[in-house]
């Protein structure tokens, strides 16, 4: 983890093409208009609250679970909402790439990596390098919930911290069992050494209704807790709840062949509904064929593509056939799979577009999901977009810059060098809203990933994160 640039994905010597298919979901089409955001002070600082004035609901949003009550529920993904996520980390204060050793507080031995004013809850805890001893307060209290060896949380041996939703993969310590809190967080650790470290949440401003993080989970919890290990134990298969047997089914099918420059519809529906399955295969399969045909879908009669984006790139395989299971994607020996929610208010249309030199000669194509009697409420038309970028040393990459209303899911990002790896040096940086400085600031792009060391042990992937290639 040297040499980084801070914001910068780049090389050192030589440049890096960077593919990537943006996945998010924007602009709500039962919505009524939002407040305006109030402008507050901001300090050029960590991202911890300390540093920062939280930002107030608008006071439209529907109220969601939080925890692991919300993590279980894949369904409610495409709901917007008003909460503000927020990391705090080990980045250079500076700007530089010195991003080991930059805590919020520092008391002789003991460090401070987070001190966060709730409601809130912490989604992602990582570190390349976990050590020392872990101490976690939750609101009042002297004696800490948590305290244990750092290491010892990620490798599952303190309830009910337990894998696979924590471990060490490929570099990167890591946890995704939430700690919500109802007044204040602290996270301090004893003889750290130089640490890499993230820990991610969200603000809940005005949330008085859920409970603050104990390691003894109530009946619910623990119902929540296996819904989600069994989501992480079987990738491929969709996380969304079983269908309401009473709702009348949403689904179409295409096979055929596709010729050079042919582009087909694939389906058309019309009505009220919402996809929760997206099956595609193409023969053949290649890394040529893969990133140039191209799937587009239209919501509600709408001119530009929703999504726009090759098909390895979307389901996650941008440098050709290979086989990956993610939560809510996959690409297997049957093709493509999606499981992204995507709710509709009158219309879908799906097309497929060859724009390689080789004919399609097998394209199978379904879709699944419900109808309904009305739109949805308060949710967003789910969009993925595709762009790819020589970097220029000192450059940012920009991931996504959009206006309106909307939320950010995740991204596939495909990087290729001319002398190594060394363009994942860069930062992740991202501001929302009035922010004027990064609410999230991050340590590195492999860090981003939630590994570390450049992918030191290959590829791998888990639920949310995982590294398809790593190749010389």
């Amino acid at each position: 983890m040297t040499n980084r640039q801070s914001g910068a994905i780049r090389t050192i010597g030589n440049t890096a093409a960077v593919f990537l298919a943006l996945l998010g979901a924007r602009a709500a089409f039962s919505d009524p208009a939002p407040a305006p955001a109030p402008v507050v002070p901001f300090v050029n600082g960590p991202g911890s609250t300390f540093a920062q004035e939280p930002r107030h609901g608008a006071g439209h949003a529907p109220k969601l679970p939080v925890g692991l009550a919300l993590m279980a529920r894949f369904d409610l993904l495409p709901v917007l909402r008003d909460t503000r996520c927020v990391q705090d980390s080990s980045y250079e204060r500076s700007g530089g790439n010195g991003d080991a050793g930059n805590y919020f507080r520092k008391e002789g031995n003991r460090v401070t990596l987070a001190d966060i004013e709730g409601p809130g809850c912490i989604y992602r805890f990582w570190s390349a390098n976990a050590a020392g001893n872990l101490r976690i307060y939750f609101d009042d209290e002297a004696t800490p919930t948590i305290d244990c060896k750092m290491p010892e949380l990620f490798e599952g041996k303190v309830p009910p911290f337990v894998a696979p939703i924590v471990g060490h993969k490929s570099g990167g310590w890591y946890c995704f069992l939430p700690m919500p809190f109802q007044k204040h967080c602290r996270i301090e650790v004893t003889d750290p050494g130089d640490m890499y470290y993230h820990v991610e949440y969200q603000l809940y401003p005005g949330r008085r209704d859920f409970k603050t993080f104990r390691t003894k989970l109530d009946a619910d919890e623990q119902k929540a807790l296996d819904t989600v290990l069994a989501q992480w134990v079987h990738l491929g298969d969709s996380p969304l709840p079983a269908p309401d047997a009473k709702q009348a089914k949403l689904d179409a099918k295409w096979e055929g062949s596709l010729a050079v420059g042919q582009t087909q519809r694939l389906a058309s529906l019309t009505g009220a509904g919402e996809v929760t399955a997206l099956h595609l295969q193409i023969t053949p399969a290649d890394r040529y064929s893969l990133r140039q045909t191209v799937l587009r879908v239209y919501w509600d009669g709408a001119a530009k593509p929703a999504i726009e984006a090759p098909v390895g790139d979307f389901f996650g395989a941008g440098f050709g056939d290979q086989r990956v299971k993610a939560l809510p994607t996959a690409m297997t020996d049957a093709g493509g799979v999606c499981y992204w929610p995507m709710p509709f208010g009158r219309s879908a249309r799906f097309e497929l577009a060859n724009l390689g030199r080789t004919a399609l000669a097998s394209v199978r194509f379904s879709v699944e999901g419900a109808k309904l009697s009305r739109p949805m409420a308060n949710v967003g038309y789910f969009q993925a977009q595709w762009r790819r970028q020589t970097t220029v040393q000192g450059e940012h990459f920009h991931i996504l810059n959009v206006t309106g209303r909307g939320h950010y899911v995740g991204e596939h990002t495909e990087m290729q060098g001319a002398h190594g790896i060394s363009f994942l040096e860069g930062d992740e940086k991202f501001t929302v809203d009035a922010d004027v400085f990064p609410t999230i600031y991050g340590t590195g792009t492999e860090d981003f990933y939630t590994s570390g060391w450049y992918f030191d042990s290959g590829p791998f992937n888990l639920a949310y994160h995982g590294c398809v290639v790593k190749d010389d």
